[in-house]
């Protein structure tokens, strides 16, 4: 059985990635001048996954995610790439909670962050 991929990328810092199903979470209703003061922390920072999450139709976005993830033939590569407008916070945060809840449903996950130290912060 493959695994499941998935990554997160920035538009801003050039195409999607090669080979993988690609979705755009730029509609998502983040409060994105909240993210420029927490420029300092990545997707992956607890702060950021609780203010990313807690945006209302975010959490059933990640539910869509994780039963599109599963739905995908097992026996083939599974890539999925979300990408948003820098790659740091809403689409690394995207990935950080759909491993999870797939990791706990017992799958193999791939988490895999192109863009997430792109630019300034933390490492």
């Amino acid at each position: 059985m493959e695994p499941i991929r998935l990554q997160s990328f920035g538009y801003r810092h050039g195409p999607p990635p090669d080979g993988a199903e690609v979705i755009d979470t730029r509609h998502l209703p983040v409060d994105h001048a909240t993210l420029a003061g927490l420029a300092h922390l990545n997707g992956r920072h607890a702060r950021i996954l609780r203010l990313v999450t807690g945006v209302p139709g975010v959490r059933a976005f990640i539910t869509s995610l994780v039963n599109h993830a599963l739905a995908l033939p097992a026996d083939q590569p599974r890539r999925i790439a979300l990408g948003c407008e820098t790659g740091r916070h809403v689409s690394p945060a995207l990935v950080t909670t759909a491993h999870l809840h797939l990791r706990a449903r017992g799958y193999r996950v791939v988490p895999l962050h192109r863009d997430i130290y792109t630019g300034r912060g933390e490492r």
